[in-house]
């Protein structure tokens, strides 16, 4: 879905987490994608993570992250700010989160070392959405 947060449109995966599950069996609560307008042209495209712990984030240590998209893997390193970890991303990666079917988001030394598999419905319209002011897109 696409959603206005604070760095304007985005698209968003939300982690298909069951109702009631326990917080030491996921990791995240969402993911997404946006445009990062304020930095030089072309837009860098940002892919983040939502609903680490406030500890986590406000120790200012990387996020090691890895995306695996139709068991494809992707080490990423973010880093935080605020509420969310982030890190700019290439095309190829926007394009295989825009065309996954499976797509799980697993957190170094966090949590739970169990991946959160995110929903990807609507996956291809809310990022085509989100990223169209890109002029890397």
């Amino acid at each position: 879905m696409s959603k206005i947060t604070d760095f304007g449109l985005t698209a968003v995966g939300e982690a298909d987490i069951k109702p009631g599950a326990p917080q030491a069996t996921w990791n995240i609560l969402a993911i997404g994608l946006f445009c990062d307008l304020r930095q030089r042209k072309p837009s860098p495209v940002r892919f983040y993570v939502y609903g680490l712990s406030a500890d986590r984030l406000g120790s200012d240590r990387p996020v090691n992250v890895t995306v695996t998209v139709d068991g494809r893997a992707y080490d990423l390193v973010l880093r935080p700010l605020n509420d969310v970890a982030l890190a700019p991303v290439e095309v190829a990666f926007v394009q295989s989160l825009m065309w996954g079917k499976q797509v799980a988001v697993s957190i170094k030394d966090y949590n739970s070392p169990n991946p959160d598999r995110i929903n990807m419905d609507y996956a291809v319209v809310s990022i085509r959405t989100a990223l169209k002011v890109c002029s890397a897109l």
